[in-house]
């Protein structure tokens, strides 16, 4: 039964990347984030120094562990791309933390996989 008193422990999101569309290098306090490809392809650099990737196509999942930096990045210029995010945090937009000292560390790989 639901209350509506109760504190919600999980968030989904619908994540859309307009064409080009890039996310700032991040990762999430202490809860875990799980993504789902619904249309376009994604594309997503994770690890302590981003040497992990996953393509992100409809139908696609990709889980990245609580407090690992991770950026998203819509693989196509013309088309836009979404996905479902799901995470284990009710208060999620408060715990992201920005990584600046990664920004910019894989960005001749995203143009690269972007001419694929």
């Amino acid at each position: 039964m639901f209350s509506a008193n109760a504190t919600p422990t999980k968030i989904m999101n619908l994540t859309a990347f307009g064409p080009g569309g890039k996310a700032k290098v991040h990762y999430h306090r202490d809860f875990e984030t799980a993504i789902y490809g619904i249309s376009g392809r994604i594309g997503l650099y994770h690890g302590a120094q981003l040497e992990d990737y996953c393509l992100i196509e409809p139908g696609t999942f990709c889980f990245i562990p609580p407090g690992v930096p991770h950026i998203a990045f819509n693989l196509s210029d013309s088309e836009p791309a979404t996905a479902i995010s799901s995470r284990n945090d009710a208060a999620e937009q408060e715990n992201v933390a920005l990584v600046p000292e990664l920004e910019g560390l894989r960005d001749k790989d995203i143009e690269e996989k972007k001419r694929r």
